[in-house]
């Protein structure tokens, strides 16, 4: 549990901090989600993470949505299937 714990403690922080720091130039979450969109882009190399680039291609990130609440509990998720895999292969077969 502390996984899922350090998982959404951190997300909370990083949250709290885009928050802060939008109210402080004024920004709204579009603005700001239209921004890491444009960075997402420069890092998202179609020859190395052809996934990725596409998606950001897509508009996901400019569309209207709650991209922040969808990203986390996409996060989540994946932990926990982690979490439920591992039990899963730990797990003896009777």
């Amino acid at each position: 549990m502390v996984l899922v714990n350090i998982y959404v403690r951190g997300v909370t922080q990083v949250t709290m901090s885009v928050f802060v720091n939008n109210q402080a130039i004024d920004q709204t979450d579009q603005d700001a989600d239209q921004i890491y969109a444009r960075r997402l882009a420069l890092l998202a190399d179609p020859e190395r993470f052809p996934s990725i680039a596409s998606t950001v291609l897509s508009g996901t990130f400019t569309e209207d949505g709650d991209f922040g609440n969808d990203e986390f509990q996409f996060g989540l998720r994946t932990v926990l299937d982690g979490i439920e895999s591992l039990i899963h292969r730990r797990t003896p077969t009777p």
